[in-house]
């Protein structure tokens, strides 16, 4: 049911961009010779921390683009929309919602891969004396019978939890209470609360419970096999705006490699700036968690492997969407790595 929904949803979109959009050309450059450009993005986390670091350290300025930035919310499909509509030239989201759309028929490509999934778990206090020291497997099945709060249905945070669960034998319907959530405060208050036994969201959120004292961390994204080695984040764009706005494209990608290069170089610096524009609310303890998590899933080249996104088939496939679109298909030329 919910796939059918995201699915009407999307078709929804793409009628209404062959109306709104049809006629998508480039911005004209300013007197500068930057290009304008606005790109959609999902809620800050270190899910899409390479492309907020790229606004934070200045790289867009200097590869020439004059970028208007917007985070809309926690749901993928809001960027698509954007998107799709021409309200948007790039959006920057989870992948496997974005092929989910290429799938009903979107005409969008992606052209960068940014990160993999920097999701953690982090559960009350009580939960992690009693399964912390386990195996993963162990972990996942001590959460029977408790609840969950993650980011809102159908997003990836929401598919990698069932996913996961089903993994190692678990009904997520029945055997633990998910609670979807658009707003990531909610899930920080709704576990210092008690109202959730344990969070599952994208890095720069729960951090703030574990400095606080209110939970611990239970998992990464490292540590799931579903997605592991995955590349679950990237941007996309309209296929006929890439087709017409190729410098475009490339300065938005020389400006995610300039950001990867600036980390590198001085991670410290690099954190600071990120923490201080999109993070300011989070303490020093929580941000340092937060930043040590996102730089260990950033893609510095910013392509993406065959393998890397046929994780994100596999992903749809657990959440029960059948789904099976061409590397080639999805992926736009400038972004795809060279099989090893």
């Amino acid at each position: 049911m919910k796939a059918r929904g995201l699915k009407a949803t999307l078709a929804f979109v793409i009628a209404m961009a062959g109306l709104t959009a049809c006629g998508t050309g480039g911005d004209p450059a300013s007197d500068t010779g930057a290009i304008p450009v606005r790109v959609l993005a999902t809620t800050p986390s270190m899910n899409t921390g390479l492309p907020l670091a790229m606004v934070a350290l200045g790289t867009a300025d200097g590869a020439g683009l004059d970028m208007k930035y917007e985070a809309v919310g926690a749901a993928s499909s809001t960027v698509i929309a954007g998107v799709m509509s021409g309200e948007a030239d790039f959006g920057v989201l989870a992948l496997a919602p974005a092929i989910e759309a290429i799938h009903t028929g979107a005409p969008i490509e992606i052209i960068a891969g940014t990160a993999e999934v920097a999701s953690l778990m982090v559960v009350s206090n009580d939960v992690a004396e009693r399964y912390g020291n386990k195996s993963v497997d162990e972990r996942l099945r001590g959460l029977e019978g408790l609840t969950v709060g993650t980011g809102p249905v159908g997003s990836t945070n929401y598919n990698i939890l069932r996913a996961e669960l089903s993994r190692v034998g678990l009904d997520p319907d029945k055997d633990v209470t998910i609670i979807g959530m658009s707003e990531p405060t909610a899930l920080v208050s709704g576990l210092k609360q008690g109202q959730f036994d344990a969070g599952f969201y994208g890095a720069g959120a729960l951090e703030q419970n574990l400095a606080d004292g209110d939970g611990a961390v239970y998992l990464t994204g490292k540590d799931l096999p579903t997605i592991q080695d995955m590349i679950g984040i990237g941007v996309i764009g309209r296929s006929d705006y890439i087709a017409k706005n190729a410098d475009s494209v490339e300065r938005l990608r020389a400006a995610l490699a300039a950001a990867t290069e600036q980390i590198t170089a001085d991670p410290v610096n690099a954190g600071e700036k990120l923490h201080t524009k999109f993070f300011a609310e989070t303490s020093p303890a929580a941000w340092a968690i937060t930043w040590e998590l996102g730089q260990s899933v950033m893609v510095a080249d910013t392509k993406i492997s065959q393998d890397a996104y046929e994780k994100n088939l596999t992903l749809l496939a657990a959440g029960g969407s059948s789904v099976d679109v061409p590397f080639d298909e999805a992926v736009a030329e400038i972004a795809r790595k060279d099989s090893e």
